[in-house]
């Protein structure tokens, strides 16, 4: 019979719940599990803001004072008498207790929060679902008494406010409803993009709440002009601050809204007993719009193809390849009438940089770079759209051999000038990122090894030795999409150029490849540059043991590296 009872209780509960929207379901978990310190929350956080204006208010009450002749005629209506510099010193101490208030009610928010925070999340007994769950309640149940304090501020003030001065309300009320049903409209009208509506969202938001105080600002100066201010200076300046704080208030009380909303599913997953937090929602994914036939941004990167050749086979479309890199689209396409092959490259809003940079160096470099011509790139609704050359080559697996055939190639590449002269600029080298600092966690965790003291009295010659070794571009091993040529299967290239970089000949290398003649002068030299890069690698993965393994072997490398011949390009 309880078990039925239960089960029955279990099911009005659900029922409710899905009924409920989110925001006032969170309000009720909140007040059923926090009921005092819910409600002890938002009325602190109330009269905080109520003492936080009162502070700034009264010390300009008190510079008019100060300012006027006599005693003022509201304080001739008090039944007590009181000299002015009495007063003065009144609304000051006033002032000052104030402030100090708000201080004391925002710590007893936090503390209140952070317990009610804990009783939530006991009483749930979930595991832990992600780094910094306590965290985010905490902070969401903050907002949440923070937002009930925020309305209810805007409730209060909005009633003295239109009887000290309606126009100033009514202007008030015009700026609040003007944002939001423009907002909304925005939301139902572009479902395609609500995240861009969302990451603008605090903008805009700040932009009406400056914007209302500036309109409240002209309808003074409007009345002043044209019909009656109020007989009371002191009723404007109250309005005009009553005005400020309904919007600003409302601005804090949205945004804070928007904290919630963005974590709402995690949320709901810790506060209730009936859910299972799911797999996050891929980010950035409005990438996969160029998948969409009809959609927009596919048709605008079809009319980019056609400009670039009409003779582009439109009925076959894009074809998909899998580039193994996350955030970029590989596509191919090819003429109708000639034999010539594209590479379509589509780079997310959030691989700018990457796709920037990948233009930088192929618009630089001479034709010895081996990698495919790069033919034209734009930008389509933010995404950066590279289109490269691909005629005569097929994309392969990055085969120990196909790896050996590319760095050589890239070995004999010479970096022009002008592009050396910006990246040196830009970006540190290895000689550089090596160093005492880089060395100091190593040292914490194997303290007192004697090859990690010698290295580090090494270095100065170790940074003259390698700085004596030719720059070349380079590349990372993850960052490898290897084409190789139909006819001539020497022919390795590089389809992505994402992440190169200007290192000293060896960078990337396992082992000290056959090189030309004038570089096989320098292999002890090229295999200190490679437990450099190997060293920096295992340092960046607390890999402290193979890090002191390869600097004992650096230091013994050290001792053959003689007659150095080549001189830095």
């Amino acid at each position: 019979m309880k078990q039925k009872k239960r089960q029955a209780k279990s099911n009005i509960s659900d029922a409710v719940s899905r009924s409920l929207p989110w925001p006032l379901l969170f309000g009720a978990k909140y007040l059923q599990v926090n009921f005092l310190e819910t409600l002890l929350g938002t009325l602190l956080a109330l009269t905080a803001q109520i003492a936080f204006i009162a502070s700034f208010l009264l010390p300009l009450k008190i510079v008019m004072l100060m300012a006027s002749n006599g005693t003022p005629r509201f304080l001739r209506l008090l039944p007590i008498s009181m000299e002015k510099d009495q007063l003065i010193i009144m609304l000051a101490t006033f002032s000052i207790a104030a402030y100090i208030f708000y201080q004391f009610a925002n710590k007893i928010i936090d503390k209140v929060t952070t317990r009610g925070a804990a009783k939530l999340e006991s009483r749930n007994r979930k595991l832990v679902l992600f780094e910094g769950q306590h965290d985010l309640i905490r902070k969401s149940y903050r907002n949440y008494v923070e937002i009930a304090g925020n309305i209810c501020f805007c409730l209060l003030a909005a009633l003295p406010l239109f009887f000290l001065y309606p126009e100033v309300f009514y202007v008030v009320l015009a700026v609040l409803l003007t944002t939001t049903l423009v907002i909304i409209t925005l939301w139902i009208s572009i479902p395609s993009n609500r995240e861009a509506i969302l990451s603008t969202m605090p903008a805009t938001l700040n932009t009406s709440s400056t914007a209302g105080f500036f309109f409240i600002f002209a309808t003074i100066i409007l009345d002043y002009a044209f019909f009656t201010l109020p007989n009371s200076i002191l009723t404007i300046l109250l309005s005009m601050i009553l005005g400020r704080q309904i919007l600003n208030q409302a601005q804090q009380a949205a945004n804070k809204f928007l904290f919630l909303n963005r974590n709402r599913q995690r949320l709901t997953a810790l506060l209730f007993h009936n859910q299972a937090l799911s797999n996050p929602a891929p980010k950035n994914h409005q990438i996969y719009q160029f998948l969409q036939p009809e959609h927009e941004v596919q048709v605008q990167l079809k009319k980019f193809l056609r400009e670039l050749d009409d003779t582009m086979d439109n009925r076959e479309g894009l074809k998909w390849i899998d580039s193994g890199l996350n955030n970029i689209f590989f596509f191919t396409t090819r003429s109708k009438i000639t034999n010539a092959s594209f590479l379509v490259k589509v780079f997310n809003k959030n691989k700018t940089q990457e796709a920037r940079h990948e233009e930088t160096l192929l618009r630089s470099t001479p034709s010895e770079l081996p990698s495919p011509p790069l033919i034209e790139t734009t930008v389509i609704s933010g995404f950066h759209v590279h289109v490269l050359d691909i005629t005569g080559l097929n994309f392969t697996q990055p085969a120990p051999e196909y790896e050996k055939s590319f760095r050589l190639s890239l070995a004999e590449v010479k970096v022009p000038p002008s592009l050396w002269s910006s990246y040196r600029r830009s970006k540190k080298l290895i000689w550089d990122r090596i160093n005492e600092d880089t060395l100091k966690h190593l040292k914490l965790a194997l303290p007192d090894q004697d090859a990690v003291a010698q290295f580090e009295n090494n270095l100065p010659l170790i940074r003259k030795t390698v700085k004596l070794l030719p720059i070349k571009i380079s590349l990372p091993k993850n960052q490898q999409n290897f084409l190789v040529g139909n006819s001539n299967q020497n022919q390795v290239v590089c389809a992505h150029w994402g992440k190169w970089c200007i290192e000293p000949i060896g960078h990337g290398w396992n082992k000290v490849l056959g090189l030309s003649a004038e570089n096989d002068k320098s292999v002890e030299a090229i295999g200190l540059a490679i437990n450099l890069f190997k060293i920096e690698n295992s340092l960046e993965k607390q890999c402290f043991n193979n890090a002191l393994s390869l600097m004992s072997d650096t230091n013994e490398l050290l001792k053959k590296t003689t007659d150095l011949s080549i001189v830095q390009e």
